[in-house]
């Protein structure tokens, strides 16, 4: 009897990947461990307590990048998203008719002319918002 093997997952991390996050924590982790659950407060229930990536964990260039990431939403540098939608719409149009000799003679014309500013769009560094300027 012949039977198909099972298919990997995809989400599971390797064996490479769990051995070079052990040495790199400084503990054992485990293929099936959660990488952070609510309230995890140790290393022996979940990969990252506190929902925190220590620093030995960070691959080499990150510290360098950083002093680009903002500060959290604190004190001095909170960030909200609650500044409202603007949206510019011009629109209008406009039709002459004629009735000459040759036959009636029509025309029509019409304009939509929008600015769109979205202050949530700031994709994953907040604090900058979205143009959309269109024409239709």
């Amino acid at each position: 009897m012949h039977v198909e093997p099972a298919e990997s997952d995809s989400r599971q991390p390797t064996r490479l990947a769990i051995l070079q996050l052990s040495q790199a924590l400084g503990y054992m982790v485990t293929p099936v461990e959660p990488y952070y659950a609510p309230g995890c407060t140790s290393s022996a229930n979940c990969v990252f307590p506190n929902a925190q990536i220590p620093q030995p964990a960070w691959a080499a260039p990150v510290s360098n990048l950083m002093q680009y990431i903002p500060s959290p939403n604190d004190g001095a540098y909170f960030m909200t998203s609650a500044y409202p939608d603007s949206l510019r719409d011009n629109k209008w149009s406009g039709r002459i008719d004629a009735n000459t000799a040759v036959g009636m003679i029509s025309g029509y014309y019409f304009w939509d002319d929008y600015n769109h500013t979205d202050p949530r769009t700031g994709g994953n560094v907040p604090g900058f918002s979205n143009s959309t300027i269109g024409r239709a």
